[in-house]
């Protein structure tokens, strides 16, 4: 799962979706910036696919435990959050992620966490149908893809 999650945060793909979303890299802070949101989003998607694919809680407790502490000492642990506080920051992004998700709004769940992808990338939302469909293209795709994955697989 750590794969799927980072699978497409290399720097030549994430250069790749900042072209695709119209954000500009002018600097390594800016690939910094869509790097970690990326991670962010997908580490959400992984966590509510994880809690529909499994029926154990405690298994995909352990599994989610795992699959974080990867992320941080992989992607986190150099900067000045310590996991604790790392992981509240995470905590905070999915929420605002699972609202988004909760919503009735037309045209969709999809939509809204686009929408909010979108937020968090450019600090407002661009009302742009080509980027919201692309970051919408994105999130189904993880989903439903991840979800078979898993369902492949008999977590022990």
């Amino acid at each position: 799962m750590y794969y799927w999650a980072t699978k497409d945060l290399h720097e030549e793909k994430v250069n790749e979706s900042a072209r695709d979303l119209g954000f500009e890299i002018k600097s390594d802070e800016d690939l910094d910036k869509i790097f970690r949101e990326l991670l962010i989003l997908n580490m959400y998607l992984t966590v509510m696919t994880a809690e529909m694919v499994f029926a154990d809680e405690d298994k995909r407790n352990d599994y989610l435990d795992l699959l974080h502490h990867l992320i941080y000492d992989r992607h986190f642990a150099v900067t000045e959050l310590d996991f604790h506080d790392w992981m509240r920051l995470m905590g905070t992004r999915y929420l605002e992620y699972q609202k988004a998700g909760e919503s009735q709004h037309p045209p969709g769940p999809i939509w809204e966490l686009a929408k909010a992808f979108n937020r968090n990338l450019f600090g407002e939302v661009r009302e742009s149908a080509i980027i919201q469909w692309k970051i919408g293209e994105h999130i189904g795709l993880f989903l439903e893809h991840l979800r078979e994955l898993i369902l492949q697989y008999e977590v022990e």
